[in-house]
């Protein structure tokens, strides 16, 4: 149910002619997040973490780290 409220957001929004956005919640309410205010966070991921780690082998994604030092 959440994500297909997720997908419908979405198309509503780019029907209506936004662009530059994605939608989530906030306030356990649906909105439009522009990505400008998503990429300006200073967040990082530690590649050698072992979350990340998990995440990857879990959903089968490379991790394109250069073992060579």
């Amino acid at each position: 149910m959440f994500i297909r409220t997720l997908a419908q957001n979405a198309v509503h929004g780019a029907m209506s002619g936004w662009t530059g956005f994605t939608v989530g919640t906030v306030c356990d309410r649906s909105c439009y997040i522009p990505l400008t205010e998503i990429t300006n966070g200073k967040r990082s991921i530690e590649p050698m973490d072992r979350a990340w780690q998990r995440l990857l082998a879990s959903t089968g994604q490379p991790s394109f780290l250069n073992d060579k030092k």
